[in-house]
């Protein structure tokens, strides 16, 4: 390679130079189109093994046909036995340059999970020709104008491992199965799907510890915050997708980029459903006729306040009157007629005092009483209804958890001396994770408890 000449283009600037792979932007020196080359170096391997892997991963990426993959242009070598390949749409943008402008305005729920459910398929679309990812990051993922995505830097199996962690003490995109230099698997991809989609959704990427050591709390390790903490107000399958791509165990992830896509589906629907209508009593009343109602009540109460909080007049001074003794007869219901009630007299008596202090006889006119028909009492007691007010407790709704196992969990049966902490350590995951997924409110197991569990390990015969 001279003057940085590939054939009939020039190399401007580079994109990104990671895991084995170095990929720059260019341009045909003719028509100015712009395009994406991308060439392998390898300090061990020889160039012999470098020109065939290159040549049989642009043949098999050249028969794959998806929005979300690159077109191979030209596949050749340099002069200096440098094989590189061509290929375009060659937008500037990067996925990872749109994250930084989406920090503080993160993109719709929908439109985040649709763009990851984009990658997921085109990586399942490369799967199938035997292609993978060696190092999924957004730096690698392009945009176009209209946020198509464009992945770049797929390679043969076996994957070029990574020469080193972030010095923070984060794996980055980066899965922890590289850490203990196990073998890259699709399920790898996952997880960075996860580390994506979480990133889209809270505007930061989740922080999780590489510690093997990470079931205890300590402060010098960062501890995950889970989705529903970073960004409340999401449909729980949105909050389930990204908890499966996110395990730290290979296994208790989406076992196939179909699982991976069906619950993305499933989150876009939930998403894009309407929230369901809020229920109102009786007749939607315009906000104004409810401003004037609530004016009125609200002075009629502060003039019923002001009504009884007023003095009372004081009563004018008794005015004095000549009182007399009149004889009052008062029929008395009886089981029986009363000789009162058949012989009263026609004229009553009454006695008043005159200045001459002479008793006078007064005739008064006083009206005859009849005889009115009258309910006789009776001596049966009647039924009396007594309003008893007892403070009975209402019943409220209590939230019921269920165990949600993740995939790849099994029932283990709690045998004598086993502890929480033995099995965590023994399953490679954490307290707390085993006493979420099992519903568990304290640290106390009892024999012939059942309960969920990553497989154990096969102890040697």
């Amino acid at each position: 390679m001279s003057n940085n000449l590939f054939g009939l283009y020039v190399a401007e600037t580079e994109l990104t130079s990671l895991s084995g792979s170095q990929i720059l932007w260019g341009r045909h020196v003719k028509t100015a189109e712009s395009v994406l080359i991308e060439f392998p170096f390898s300090e061990s391997a020889p160039a012999k093994d470098l020109v065939s892997r290159c040549l049989k991963r642009a043949d098999l990426l050249g028969q794959l046909s998806h929005p979300a993959l690159p077109r191979v242009q030209e596949t050749a070598v340099t002069p200096e036995g440098l094989p590189y390949t061509i290929l375009t749409p060659a937008p500037k943008r990067t996925l990872a340059d749109q994250i930084a402008q989406w920090q503080n305005q993160p993109p719709a729920p929908v439109s985040a999970l649709h763009l990851v459910r984009q990658i997921a398929e085109a990586l399942k679309t490369a799967e199938s020709a035997n292609l993978i990812h060696h190092h999924l990051h957004p730096a690698l993922i392009l945009l176009t104008e209209e946020n198509q995505p464009l992945i770049t830097g797929f390679t043969l199996p076996p994957p070029p491992l990574p020469l080193t962690l972030p010095a923070d003490h984060q794996l980055d995109y980066i899965p922890p199965e590289y850490k203990q230099n196990q073998t890259l698997t699709f399920q790898s991809n996952i997880y960075t799907l996860g580390i994506i989609l979480y990133e889209l959704l809270a505007g930061h990427r989740p922080k999780l510890p590489i510690s093997e050591w990470d079931i205890f709390e300590t402060n010098t390790l960062p501890r995950e915050i889970p989705l529903d903490q970073a960004c409340p107000g999401l449909q729980p399958a949105t909050y389930q997708a990204v908890k499966n791509c996110l395990w730290r165990h290979t296994w208790a992830r989406y076992e196939s980029y179909d699982s991976l896509l069906a619950a993305l589906d499933e989150a876009i629907a939930a998403e894009e459903s309407p929230p369901p209508p809020r229920r109102t009593l009786g007749l939607a009343i315009p906000w104004p006729l409810t401003g004037i109602a609530g004016g009125v009540i609200i002075l009629l109460l502060a003039g019923m306040l002001w009504f009884n909080g007023r003095p009372s007049s004081p009563l004018p001074p008794p005015t004095p009157v000549l009182v007399t003794e009149t004889a009052v007869f008062t029929p008395t219901p009886s089981p029986s007629p009363s000789p009162l009630a058949t012989s009263l007299p026609a004229q009553v008596i009454q006695t008043t005092t005159s200045a001459t202090a002479t008793p006078t006889l007064l005739p008064t006119s006083t009206s005859t009483p009849t005889a009115t028909h009258t309910k006789t009492p009776s001596s049966t007691p009647s039924a009396t209804a007594t309003s008893i007010l007892t403070n009975t407790p209402i019943p409220t709704e209590t939230a019921v958890c269920t165990p949600a196992p993740p995939p790849g969990w099994q029932p283990y049966t709690i045998q004598a001396g086993d502890t929480l902490f033995n099995l965590a350590l023994q399953t490679g995951t954490t307290v707390s994770q085993i006493s979420s997924v099992n519903c568990l409110v304290n640290n106390i197991l009892t024999v012939g408890q059942t309960i969920w569990l990553p497989p154990l390990p096969t102890l040697p015969p």
